[in-house]
């Protein structure tokens, strides 16, 4: 369910796409919040200080805002019952817990069930089928 909404919201997209390995576009969507809303509220889930450094630079210059950052499953899951976020980048594997972790928690909570989320890997997508 959550992938097809993801891939559905990405394919209304013009020069976006969600599947297959291609990258989603910050820009594009950031455009696509109404003028009279605020900036699009970003919260990352990652443990690697160099894509964190690179994820939240790529948020400011899209115009958005970082609402808070994790490095493990447990704060972002705390976190997230809290926090209002538009969009949720989460890392597959963290250090401690995974990415599936808290996007588990997510589903069962309810919590940020209207955010957006994208799965980040470094890993092939050979090896993404053995984590799922």
């Amino acid at each position: 369910m959550h992938s097809q909404g993801t891939a559905r919201y990405f394919s209304q997209r013009p020069g976006v796409s969600g599947r297959r390995g291609k990258v989603a576009n910050l820009d594009t969507m950031a455009m696509g919040m109404t003028e009279a809303s605020s900036a699009l509220h970003v919260y990352m889930i990652e443990d690697s200080p160099i894509f964190s450094r690179l994820l939240a630079a790529a948020v400011e210059s899209a115009g958005g805002e970082l609402v808070g950052h994790s490095d493990n499953a447990e704060q972002a899951i705390a976190d997230l019952s809290r926090v209002d976020a538009d969009l949720i980048l989460v890392d597959v594997t963290l250090e401690s817990g995974s990415g599936f972790d808290v996007l588990e928690a997510l589903q069962r909570s309810g919590k940020a069930r209207s955010a957006t989320k994208v799965v980040l890997t470094n890993h092939s997508a050979a090896e993404c089928g053995s984590l799922s």
